[in-house]
């Protein structure tokens, strides 16, 4: 290895041992390492960036995207007054609570997927109003006919 090591870094050259001055027959010089050229990645294999998908791509996502939309407007004007973004706790942002209290998640993504949890288990394909109003203020009345949340929704 140190034989092979040497010879990476030099290289040997044969000189005509007549000449009109005295020299050796070899002469040992050190090897010019070529300038390696920046190789360019092809655009098949450069690393993909995965875009960030907006709150809005997040929500349509789900299968009721469009009431989820507009609930999360009447909720927490679509994120700006979210008590759990301002107190730092995660995201809420659709006025999901457990008991009395605002449940916070540790993503927005977490949050719509709980959102839509308990929107579908009120089923608003059979009954928009009453899925809003029961979301909105519970279940313990439902049937809900009409609510002020209701009517805040379709005025939107």
């Amino acid at each position: 290895m140190k034989v092979s090591a040497f010879y990476d870094e030099n290289r040997v050259v044969f000189q005509y041992p007549v000449l009109i001055k005295f020299q050796s027959p070899i002469k040992i010089e050190k090897r010019v390492q070529p300038i390696k050229k920046a190789t360019v990645m092809p655009l098949k294999e450069a690393k993909k960036v995965e875009r960030v998908k907006s709150e809005f791509e997040i929500v349509q996502a789900q299968k009721h995207g469009d009431i989820l939309w507009n609930i999360y407007l009447l909720e927490t004007g679509r994120g700006k007054n979210d008590y759990c973004r301002q107190s730092g706790a995660g995201y809420g942002g659709f006025g999901v609570m457990n008991g009395k209290e605002v449940v916070c998640y540790e993503s927005f993504e977490k949050a719509v997927e709980r959102a839509e949890y308990w929107l579908a288990k009120l089923e608003p394909e059979k009954s928009l109003v009453n899925a809003l109003c029961s979301f909105n203020l519970g279940t313990a009345n439902a049937p809900y006919v009409n609510c002020a949340y209701y009517q805040n929704y379709i005025s939107l």
